[in-house]
């Protein structure tokens, strides 16, 4: 299982400043420790943070757990952030809250790709016809978010909403969760 907490709509050129806050406050905490590695076979797509001594106790309600699984993945740069969409997902518009069918609008995934490439895209709504950014595109289930900065919580047990919660604070941005397993 993992989760991620993506921050929303995060600059590229803020990313890294905003990581390196956020894994302050996680190395101060105990939830991690500072030491980081990259994982040799490529598993991970950025650099890995063993679990502190306060993982288990400041991430989770779920006790069964513990201290003895896991391990935090920092990602900068543009990235979607996904799992398996659930049968049927649709994607939101931010403009209307309207859950669109199909792709969810006119050529959807061609401009995620566009916007992977140079940070620029702008998706027009099927429902409402208004036009917003990618990154601004939620999903019914929170199986993608797209943005330049996600911090992902690798064979852990289910986040507290409250630890998310803190990390957006410590962060200053709003973020979501992006859950699965693979």
């Amino acid at each position: 299982m993992f989760e991620t907490v993506v921050g929303l709509d995060v600059p590229d050129e803020e990313a890294g400043r905003l990581a390196q806050r956020g894994l302050s406050w996680l190395v101060a905490e105990g939830i991690v420790l500072p030491e980081s590695s990259y994982d040799a076979d490529g598993t991970y797509e950025g650099p890995v943070y063993p679990r502190g001594p306060a993982w288990g106790a400041r991430i989770t309600d779920d006790l069964r757990y513990g201290d003895t699984y896991g391990d935090l993945m920092v990602v900068t740069g543009r990235t979607v952030f996904h799992v398996p969409p659930e049968e049927n997902e649709r994607p939101v518009c931010p403009r209307c809250s309207t859950a669109v069918e199909g792709t969810g609008s006119e050529g959807l995934f061609a401009v995620v790709e566009a916007w992977m490439a140079t940070g620029v895209g702008d998706v027009r709504c099927a429902a409402c016809g208004g036009v917003s950014r990618v990154p601004e595109w939620r999903w019914e289930h929170d199986s993608f978010a797209f943005s330049s900065l996600g911090f992902t919580f690798w064979n852990a047990p289910p986040l507290r909403a409250g630890f998310r919660e803190e990390l957006s604070r410590v962060l200053d941005i709003p973020t979501c969760v992006v859950r699965g397993k693979l």
